[in-house]
């Protein structure tokens, strides 16, 4: 998968922090442990994958899931008893971890399989010759889209962020609530909130983005800024139950107000993966959402900003060192 010209992917990457996990002959039938933020229905699934692992490869698969995986793999990694493969859902905290030697590299693992990937999903690290790949993708998540009810709500605006920004207040205006919101994730709560200011940044300014993804644009500089207060304008002041209640709610839960009768809000912005939580809604009038049925999405609409483009296919490529 690429990332699309309209908006963002999410990586989940698998990475070695020990020789045996890159090398079972290092651990013949014996086991290698897995440390990932997976719970409930996802570890389930990601269960049957290990066990059909387990079937083929005659290794042992153990499992460690945490939802706060950054502050259990640190521990983990200082006192020296890493797991063998953690599954990371931050490209930064990857990349920290390989430049401070604390991945095995897995150049030769990957071997013949690197042509299933593009160069820049491998994530390679170093410079010139010296690049290293230390990561396997996993998982891809479009994080660029916006979520609502077909034929059950006003048709929201697709292709433009000023009308989606002027639907946004009509319907504010209206006594509507416009956006469904959680940002409740324990203990790395907000990611909806900087989901949502990534992509408006993005679709703003495709370079200003990368540069501050690659720590070369400031937080305080304008650009950044404006994306804070458009957030806040746009989704923040419109979000259903207020701040608080987006704050206190989790995010598997934000979009459940959308599908009550009437609805309680209209679009939720959120990643492809949240349909697995939609679809396991209970108690709804209508009973469990489907999809095409129930919810549908749309990409993040492009900015109509004077001196502005859509972003590019190829953006991602130079954000690796």
């Amino acid at each position: 998968m690429t990332i699309s010209r309209l908006g963002r992917a999410a990586l989940a990457i698998a990475v070695a922090l020990s020789p045996a996990a890159a090398c079972s002959r290092q651990n013949p039938k014996g086991e290698v442990t897995v440390l990932a933020l997976w719970t409930g229905s996802e570890k389930a699934a990601f269960t049957e994958v290990l066990e059909a692992f387990k079937g083929r490869t005659g290794i042992v698969p153990v499992y460690q899931d945490t939802r706060a995986l950054p502050q259990v793999l640190q521990a983990e990694v200082e006192t020296g008893n890493p797991p063998d493969v953690a599954i990371m859902a931050s490209a930064g905290e990857f990349a920290e971890y390989a430049r401070d030697g604390k991945l095995v590299k897995l150049d030769g693992l990957v071997g013949e399989h690197r042509r299933a990937f593009k160069e820049h999903w491998l994530l390679p690290m170093g410079e010139g010759r010296d690049r290293h790949v230390y990561a396997v993708p996993y998982k891809v998540s479009f994080k660029s889209a916006i979520w609502y009810r077909p034929g059950r709500t006003p048709e929201p605006p697709r292709e433009n962020w000023d009308r989606l920004v002027s639907y946004t207040t009509s319907q504010a205006g209206a006594g509507i609530t416009p956006w469904c919101m959680g940002m409740g994730d324990a203990p790395s709560s907000g990611g909806t909130g900087t989901d949502a200011i990534e992509d408006i940044l993005l679709h703003r300014s495709p370079e200003v983005y990368e540069k501050w993804a690659t720590g070369r644009q400031s937080w305080s500089s304008p650009e950044v800024r404006d994306a804070w207060e458009t957030w806040h304008e746009v989704f923040v002041e419109h979000a259903y139950g207020g701040p608080r209640a987006a704050l206190s709610t989790d995010f598997q839960d934000g979009g459940r107000p959308m599908f009550a009768d009437p609805p309680g809000c209209l679009l939720e912005h959120q990643g492809s993966f949240i349909v697995e939580f939609y679809e396991q809604y209970r108690g709804l009038p209508n009973g469990a959402p489907r999809a095409g049925a129930d919810f549908d999405f749309f990409p993040f609409p492009r900015s109509t900003r004077p001196g502005t483009r859509p972003a590019s296919r190829g953006w991602a490529r130079s954000i690796w060192p």
